[in-house]
C-alpha cells in the first residue's frame, strides 16, 4: 500500500491511537464486577492483606474450585489488586481506571515496537482498522 499523503505524525497518530481508545472504554469505569472478578479479588483473603499478601499471592493460585484444587499461577495479576486494594480499598472505578491505563500502556508499548518493525503509517491503519475486541479489556482480568 502506497500512502500518498497522510497528515498526522507518529507521535501525533499514537496520541489520537490513545484517545479513541480511552473513549471507547470509558463507560466501563464505573462497571461493577464481571465473570469471575468478585470471587478472585473481593473474597481472596491475600489481597484483603494488601500488600503484606504479596508473599503469599507468589505462592498460591488465582483460584481454587470447590474442591480445593488450584487453577491457573497469575500473581502479577493477584499483586496488582492487592497493591489497589492497600492504596484505595475495595474500589472499582480505581480498578477498572488501573485496568484502562496497563491497556493503554501496552498499546503504546507495541505501537512503538511495530513502528519500529514497520513503516509506521501502515501500523496506525492497523490499528485503526481492526476491531476493537470488546469482550476482554471491560472486566477486571488482566
Amino acid at each position: 500500500m502506497n500512502v500518498v499523503s497522510f497528515p498526522y505524525t507518529k507521535k501525533l497518530s499514537l496520541l489520537v491511537i490513545l484517545l479513541v481508545t480511552a473513549g471507547v472504554y470509558f463507560n466501563t469505569l464505573f462497571n461493577g464486577y464481571a465473570i469471575d472478578d468478585y470471587y478472585v479479588t473481593a473474597l481472596n483473603p491475600d489481597i484483603k492483606k494488601g500488600i503484606a499478601g504479596i508473599p503469599d499471592i507468589f505462592t498460591s493460585y488465582y483460584g481454587t474450585d470447590n474442591n480445593g484444587n488450584g487453577f491457573e499461577y497469575r500473581p502479577l495479576v493477584k499483586v496488582t489488586y492487592a497493591i489497589e486494594y492497600e492504596l484505595f480499598g475495595e474500589n472499582l472505578v480505581v480498578s477498572h481506571l488501573v485496568n484502562l491505563l496497563l491497556y493503554l500502556v501496552n498499546i503504546g508499548l507495541l505501537f512503538i515496537l511495530l513502528t519500529k518493525l514497520f513503516d509506521w503509517k501502515k501500523i496506525v491503519y492497523l490499528y485503526f482498522y481492526q476491531p476493537y475486541y470488546l469482550h476482554y479489556y471491560p472486566y477486571i482480568v488482566r
